[in-house]
């Protein structure tokens, strides 16, 4: 549908670093309200506000993770939605309210990525702290998850050369 068609080219943009691209294709959904796009919007809003992040924009990131929280409940919302809010808190060295959103994403669904991402961030905190006991666990977590998706995605790109020869 176009939704995903859009999310997918802005996701391609983004793989090429072409950011203004990405977030076009990104805002094509995010302001729709039509109900048919309202699954989208999460991940674009979303999406949007992980671009900004990366490229150390705090307040737009804060603003689009923002908006995910106003027009999402807290049902709809995913782990990552919880890790990028953490991420812009722990940039702005709001330590204890990182923490809260990192460990409000642990109360998510598993999502391999984002579950990684919320480690890094809780490490983070804890270094902030000097608590190297809480730093080294939640580093030795977020190995053991990159790790694993390594590892699946290896496992992918076997099936796929494999599937090629039949």
């Amino acid at each position: 549908n176009q939704y995903t068609f859009a999310y997918n080219v802005g996701m391609v943009y983004l793989a090429m670093d072409n950011y203004d691209m990405a977030n076009s294709g990104f805002n094509s959904i995010a302001y729709d309200e039509s109900e048919p796009a309202r699954p989208y919007r999460l991940r674009a809003l979303h999406q949007l506000a992980t671009t900004a992040y990366q490229q150390r924009k705090y307040s737009a990131a804060n603003y689009y993770i923002n908006q995910c929280f106003r027009f999402f409940t807290s049902e709809e919302l995913f782990a990552g939605v919880y890790a990028t809010k953490g991420d812009v808190l722990l940039a702005h060295e709001e330590l204890d309210s990182a923490l809260y959103y990192y460990r409000k994403g642990l109360e998510c669904p598993y999502e391999p990525h984002s579950y990684a991402a919320i480690y890094n961030g809780l490490a983070n905190v804890f270094r902030y702290r000097n608590m190297a006991d809480s730093v080294k666990h939640y580093q030795k977590l977020e190995v053991q998850i990159n790790k694993s998706i390594e590892k699946d995605e290896a496992n992918d790109r076997m099936y796929t050369v494999l599937s090629s020869f039949q």
